[in-house]
């Protein structure tokens, strides 16, 4: 090994292939003694000299951290499994993550080094999931998708910079698409009454009447049972819901405070559970011994807990028959919502039935007066002031 510069050393390999070490000094761990750091195996002078004038410049700074091989995929990964071991984060919360990492981040990322990333990587991903980011081959993801993917990189470089592995967080400077409102879909009144008319012997059709008379979320509706509904008194209380965790339908509970709830139930919605709890115990009878009793309000009919997926798609599948606008499970939430805004339902005892956990939330999504309500406020505003 020779000295070709300050720090810097070259040597042969047995393959007769010349390569360049360099060696600096870390601050001192114990007085009196040198702490040194080599990195070697340079491919040529000039990038030897670039990196340990790199890092002289970082340890003036202050800004100097530990060359480490570790990946931006297995940090990602190992830092959320932790977070999900102690409860940091929730079952469907995980499920969630790991899907959205695998498909669309660690492809391309996951194998590069932590220390290596840089703002116009993920510039470069983002840019491509707008184009064509959905597996199905239809198309980009959406800006709402592709800026959670940023926070997820985001807050997994906050944690790299609290153990010292990256100084910057380049995930921040990166650039993201605009955050568009999102179109929410939603049936009339009058498709409404054409549904529910049009499944009214369905086994489900307490499921969906209860759905578009209080908003529920479908978690909250699955999760529901009889001892959570007092129908003398005409209330229900959200404490579980049911969720999918790969695929398979899971226990759980509201994300935040606001989704534990009392929903007051008006007494058409009362009349429809209380017929629908008779035809439940018809069913429960003549299905006989195998029956399990979770004492759900909408369990499969076998007793157990039906699959938000497969409920979704049973949805789908009475709204293709029926010639309805297609809209999707969730969207029946949308449309409570909406029509409760058109018949003038405050927008704070809105926010407070949907679960929501402000009502800056509810006003962003359901804000809008339609044009006959305004005008009605319109006059009685007029006729109050004028007389």
């Amino acid at each position: 090994m020779t000295r070709v510069a300050e720090g810097i050393y070259d040597r042969v390999l047995a393959n007769g292939r010349r390569v360049f070490d360099i060696v600096y000094d870390l601050p001192r761990q114990s007085p009196g003694k040198r702490n040194q750091k080599w990195e070697r195996g340079f491919a040529s002078l000039s990038k030897a000299k670039a990196r340990r004038a790199s890092v002289v410049t970082d340890l003036q700074r202050g800004t100097y951290v530990e060359p480490t091989k570790v990946t931006l995929g297995d940090f990602m990964m190992e830092r959320f499994a932790a977070r999900h071991d102690v409860g940091a984060i929730r079952d469907t919360t995980f499920d969630g993550y790991e899907r959205h990492l695998t498909n669309h981040v660690l492809p391309l990322l996951g194998g590069m080094r932590l220390q290596d990333l840089t703002t116009v990587d993920l510039n470069r991903l983002w840019g491509r999931l707008v184009k064509s980011g959905r597996l199905d081959g239809k198309g980009g993801l959406s800006p709402r998708t592709i800026r959670g993917l940023n926070h997820l990189v985001s807050q997994t470089l906050v944690d790299a910079q609290v153990q010292g592995l990256v100084v910057k967080n380049v995930a921040i400077g990166a650039t993201l698409p605009a955050s568009v409102r999102p179109d929410l879909q939603f049936w009339s009144a009058e498709e409404v009454r054409r549904f529910l008319e049009g499944i009214r012997d369905d086994r489900d059709y307490a499921l969906y009447y209860v759905d578009l008379t209080t908003g529920m979320r479908r978690g909250e509706l699955l999760g529901l049972r009889w001892d959570r509904m007092d129908m003398d008194v005409g209330e229900l209380k959200i404490v579980e819901t049911i969720v999918p965790v790969n695929h398979k339908p899971t226990w759980s509970i509201p994300k935040t405070d606001a989704g534990f709830r009392t929903i007051p139930l008006d007494t058409r919605t009362i009349d429809v559970l209380r017929d629908h709890r008779r035809r439940q115990v018809e069913e429960r009878l003549a299905f006989g011994m195998d029956y399990v009793d979770l004492d759900l309000v909408f369990p499969d009919p076998k007793g157990t807990m039906f699959n938000p997926e497969n409920q979704s798609k049973r949805f789908h599948r009475r709204v293709t028959k029926l010639g309805l606008p297609h809209i999707r499970f969730h969207d029946l939430r949308h449309t409570y919502a909406t029509l409760a805004r058109r018949g003038g339902m405050d927008i704070k005892a809105l926010s407070v039935r949907l679960g929501h956990e402000n009502v800056a939330t509810t006003m962003n999504l359901y804000q809008h007066i339609p044009l006959d309500t305004a005008r009605e406020s319109a006059q009685n505003v007029a006729d109050y002031i004028l007389g």
